[in-house]
């Protein structure tokens, strides 16, 4: 059974004749050169290798799997999680020289990472790689490993690279402060690629616009950034008070472990208890009608940044915006936009 797939290759369970198809990798000398003591694998012990593969796979379920080459259906290595330090479980990967050079082993590793995160929720993975192995080493650097400690593992000096389970990560979310400005102008800059969001907070605050500006917090480093800023909407009845979410950041090193979504959370309960009703959003609609926007509720409201399912408008207050046409007059900074 297929258990998971990349763009290139693929992981499966064992089959017993596999063992035929593995013996390359546990037997050539350049596979070998930094397993151990190099050492060659006699047939029997290939075949207890696979065998013993497929019946912990039923019971504990993380093994080290095989891995199939897309292209051409070869049984190219493998790639999984063993049990070689406890309490620590280890990722292990091993390819065919032939393979070697084309960033496969960084891409199954990273995905089976991944799967052991969602699959088995691992409270983090280390990786035992021979000091000399560089292209080891760079894989695990490569899918967000550091090096731990070095010690001696039978006679021989080995590193020990981990990860922890970024699920399990919490980042700390409160109100910016004074001394959070440079980092947080700083991941504008690398999350947009540009100044221009930067310059959008600086002079939002500059102006004394800002209703609630929230930063997430992780160790010593500032990886999320929420704004909210007053703005109006112009209707023939007079000026409606709202608020723009505006702009929304997360570092890249910490993205898909709920940070945006956990700032989002934070800042609009922040301005429900200040007694605001409405906050208007030019973003993703995938993402943010988890909140409860709507672009059905932003139609009678004209933006100057266009309409469409990205504009969308939540009433924190249920039917704030009933009845309510209208022009959204954002202030002066959004200008640079």
């Amino acid at each position: 059974m297929v258990l998971l797939e990349t763009q290139r290759l693929l992981i499966r369970d064992w089959a017993p004749d596999d063992w035929k198809r593995y013996k390359p990798l546990a037997t050539d000398p350049r596979v070998l050169k930094y397993i151990g003591r190099g050492e060659p694998s006699p047939d029997e012990r290939i075949q207890r290798f696979v065998d013993g593969g497929i019946e912990v796979a039923k019971t504990r379920g993380w093994i080290l799997w095989p891995v199939i080459h897309r292209a051409d259906a070869e049984l190219i290595g493998y790639c999984g999680f063993a049990d070689g330090f406890p309490p620590d479980v280890e990722i292990g990967w091993r390819l065919k020289p032939e393979y070697w050079g084309q960033g496969l082993a960084t891409e199954i590793a990273r995905a089976v990472l991944e799967y052991g995160w969602r699959r088995f929720d691992f409270d983090r993975v280390i990786a035992v790689i021979q000091p000399a192995n560089r292209a080891s080493i760079r894989v695990a650097e490569k899918v967000g490993m550091t090096l731990e400690a070095t010690f001696v593992h039978q006679g021989i000096e080995v590193l020990r690279y981990s990860k922890a389970n970024p699920r399990h990560l919490k980042a700390e979310i409160r109100c910016e402060i004074p001394e959070d400005g440079n980092a947080v102008r700083e991941l504008h800059r690398s999350a947009f690629g540009g100044d221009a969001e930067a310059a959008l907070v600086d002079d939002l605050r500059e102006g004394g616009l800002i209703e609630a500006s929230l930063v997430a917090r992780w160790q010593d480093a500032i990886v999320g950034h929420i704004s909210f800023s007053r703005i109006t909407i112009a209707t023939k009845a007079g000026p409606i008070d709202a608020l723009s979410l505006a702009p929304l950041a997360v570092a890249a090193s910490h993205q898909r472990q709920n940070i945006g979504t956990k700032l989002v959370e934070a800042g609009l309960e922040f301005c429900s208890h200040r007694g605001h009703k409405i906050v208007l959003v030019l973003g993703h609609p995938q993402f943010y009608q988890r909140f409860g926007f709507s672009s059905e509720l932003a139609q009678s409201l004209e933006s100057p940044f266009g309409g469409g399912e990205t504009w969308m408008a939540l009433e924190l207050k249920p039917g704030a915006l009933q009845g309510i046409d209208g022009r959204v007059m954002f202030s002066l900074p959004f200008g640079v936009f």
